[in-house]
C-alpha cells in the first residue's frame, strides 16, 4: 500500500516539475532548461504549496478562535447586564 502511495507521489511530483520546467522553457531558451531537475523542482513546488495552505489554514483558525472568544464575551456581558 505504501509503495503505491510513494509511486503516486513521485509521479505527481514529476508531473508538477515538468509543468514548472515547461513554464521556464517559455521564458528561457529551451536548451538552457535542465529537464533532469523535474523531480526535485516538483517536490519543492508541492512542499511550497502545502506550506502556503497550512499558513492559510492557521490564519483562518486564529480568526475563528478570536471570533469565538468575542462571541463568548458578548454572551457573558449580555447575561450579566440583562
Amino acid at each position: 500500500m505504501i509503495e503505491y502511495l510513494l509511486t503516486f507521489f513521485s509521479s505527481f511530483a514529476h508531473t508538477v516539475g515538468m509543468w514548472v520546467l515547461g513554464l521556464l522553457a517559455k521564458i528561457l531558451p529551451a536548451e538552457r532548461v535542465p529537464w533532469m531537475l523535474a523531480d526535485p523542482i516538483g517536490l519543492l513546488a508541492i512542499i511550497t504549496a502545502l506550506l502556503i495552505l497550512v499558513e492559510f489554514a492557521r490564519k483562518v483558525a486564529w480568526v475563528l478562535v478570536v471570533t469565538a472568544w468575542v462571541l463568548l464575551l458578548v454572551r457573558i456581558v449580555m447575561e450579566v447586564v440583562g
